[in-house]
């Protein structure tokens, strides 16, 4: 038969590559248990279904479509090759992608797979795997499976070096065997986590549904999950070929976005192949739910293992299930369940809980509660209401968002997502062509834009939604008593900084309506400062990056460099920012 995707040589070559390898024998008996009277039907039935996706998808099965029996055999087989493995080792693994398989001699296959451990690691791994199949595929009925061996890769072929240029430029520590960053291997930039921190919750008197998250479109959708295992794309747009393929939404794990400071994740949960997995929807050109995509379970454990951490204690994560009833109907159990099980009761605020109080919770109640994360579906599916909120945002796409040059028509009250895809199949769709790309999150600060949700998010998009402290700042430990002020740079950005309090600077001053001014004089630093204010303003802080940016303008208009906030009003009320700011600010000073 030869090698699909792969040339003989190039597949000899992978197997050379390993430096150590794990070489497990063992026989099993018939994968399935015996043939019954229903087994062809059976076979039938979830062949169709492999055939269906296989049809389609970029895989080295596609080539096999005009012998559909036999396709459904060797997605089996690799799919018990890798059950047979992890059984051995006695650890789970989870198939997620076969990249390639080579024909040994009539019934015999030897496959290349990537597959992926559980928790604490959720790394990628390759299993080199060759498996003696019966030919009763060829009479529609399943056939036997007996595993020769299994060689799991301890190496990396390019030696943990990133190829991927998303990687690079996160400064990623170590990389896969496809050049992609491993999950939680982005160092975290203590300067860009205190700035968006700060950010949050700056916002903490808000109800929760009305508090601005950076958000990851898809979040679920990433090479370091092992989804877009074939991307060719160059980011950013324009892509380098109009036939270049672009999968996969993400290039970093869920553990790094939310190091990173992404606190809104998306999901797309589908019911497909016996379970909920979190999949890309199947409208356009795209080929669907896949038998081997990441199943919610491990991808809620994931989040949950972030959570439960205790230098992640006080943080508050979204998560959003674009979901409905052509998704995941008759499946609550498979929703609710990974819930409980891998995020906890203790820790999801849950529509009871909203029911009891009449309202969304402020940001400052949560934590005093000790919640850490709500679900929020995007209609009105809400499998029960045990833990997914009914959706209450609206949304348009980037490319909208940017048709109209005044925040794309929106108020600061208004609660929208802004979204963005970044996929390309080829001459089939161009996602950044029909709705556009987020590549700077400062026009969404600014406007206030409740959610922008952007694709490929790494540290250099994330820096572009800072608009508190500038780089290098705060330069001392911050108390309740520091004197913080807007400062404009001859690079004309404009940020925060520590200054000297008796510096004589002019003042930030808000009237109840949401009129931002400056003091009618300079002077230093005072926690009052109302006998400078207007009549009817007072010394105050900007919650967000629409109340920064009307400082920013006022001051501008005024011709002054500087502007002092009334930290105080903020940091006096704060339960635990504080606490946060020294904990991040010892890292940054080591």
């Amino acid at each position: 038969m030869g090698v699909v995707q792969e040339s003989t040589a190039m597949f000899v070559q992978h197997v050379t590559r390993i430096l150590v390898l794990l070489h497990v024998c063992y026989s099993v008996g018939r994968a399935l248990g015996q043939i019954s009277s229903n087994e062809r039907l059976d076979f039938d039935s979830s062949c169709a279904a492999y055939g269906r996706y296989f049809k389609r998808a970029p895989t080295p099965l596609k080539a096999l479509s005009d012998t559909p029996s036999l396709q459904c055999a060797l997605a089996k087989g690799a799919e018990y090759a890798v059950a047979a493995y992890s059984r051995s080792v006695g650890k789970k693994f989870s198939l997620r992608r076969l990249s390639a398989f080579h024909a040994v001699g009539n019934s015999s296959y030897t496959f290349r797979l990537v597959i992926q451990d559980g928790s604490p690691n959720w790394q990628l791994h390759v299993l080199i795997s060759s498996i003696f199949i019966s030919n009763d595929w060829d009479r529609n009925i399943w056939p036997d499976f007996k595993v020769l061996s299994g060689e799991l890769l301890l190496s990396t072929p390019n030696n943990g070096i990133c190829g991927d240029e998303r990687s690079k430029a996160a400064n990623c520590t170590q990389c896969d065997g496809d050049g992609h960053c491993e999950r939680g291997k982005v160092p975290v930039d203590p300067w860009l986590k205190l700035a968006l921190a700060t950010q949050v919750s700056l916002q903490q008197d808000l109800p929760m549904d009305k508090i601005q998250l950076l958000a990851a479109h898809n979040a679920f959708n990433a090479r370091a999950s092992g989804y877009g295992g074939d991307d060719s794309c160059d980011w950013p747009p324009p892509y380098n070929s109009e036939t270049c393929i672009d999968l996969a939404n993400q290039e970093f794990s869920f553990t790094d976005l939310l190091n990173m400071g992404v606190r809104a994740m998306e999901i797309d949960p589908w019911w497909c192949f016996l379970k909920i997995r979190m999949s890309h929807a199947d409208d356009h050109w795209y080929f669907g739910c896949g038998p081997w995509d990441r199943e919610l379970s491990d991808g809620l454990e994931e989040i949950g293992d972030w959570l439960h951490k205790e230098e992640n204690k006080g943080e508050v994560v979204r998560v959003y299930l674009e979901d409905n009833t052509d998704h995941t109907q008759g499946h609550d159990d498979d929703i609710n369940g990974p819930i409980k099980e891998h995020i906890g009761d203790d820790y999801v605020f849950t529509p009871a809980e909203q029911k009891k109080i009449g309202r969304w919770p402020t940001l400052k109640e949560l934590r005093a509660a000790n919640k850490s994360i709500f679900f929020v579906t995007d209609g009105s599916y809400t499998h029960g209401g045990v833990y997914v909120h009914q959706g209450y945002n609206d949304e348009l796409t980037e490319k909208k968002f940017a048709l109209n040059s005044d925040c794309g028509g929106l108020s600061p009250s208004n609660m929208t997502r802004v979204y963005c895809d970044s996929t390309h199949y080829g001459p089939f769709w161009d996602g950044p062509a029909s709705t556009g790309v987020i590549v700077d999150f400062s026009p969404f600060m600014k406007c206030r834009v409740l959610y922008p949700a952007a694709d490929q998010v790494g540290p250099d998009l994330l820096e572009t939604a800072v608009f508190t402290w500038d780089r290098g700042q705060p330069s001392a430990v911050l108390t309740n008593k520091s004197c913080v002020a807007i400062v404009l740079a001859s690079n004309g950005t404009f940020r925060w900084s520590l200054m000297n309090c008796s510096t004589s600077l002019r003042s930030a001053c808000a009237n109840p309506s949401g009129s931002w001014v400056l003091s009618t004089s300079p002077s230093p630093y005072q926690p009052e400062q109302t006998v400078t204010c207007p009549a009817g303003y007072t010394f105050s802080i900007p919650r967000d990056g629409f109340q920064n940016e009307q400082v920013h303008k006022a001051a501008v208009a005024a011709a002054a460099k500087g502007v002092w906030l009334n930290w105080y009003e903020f940091a006096s009320t704060s339960d635990n920012f504080l606490s946060l700011a020294k904990k991040v600010q010892r890292t940054q000073m080591k």
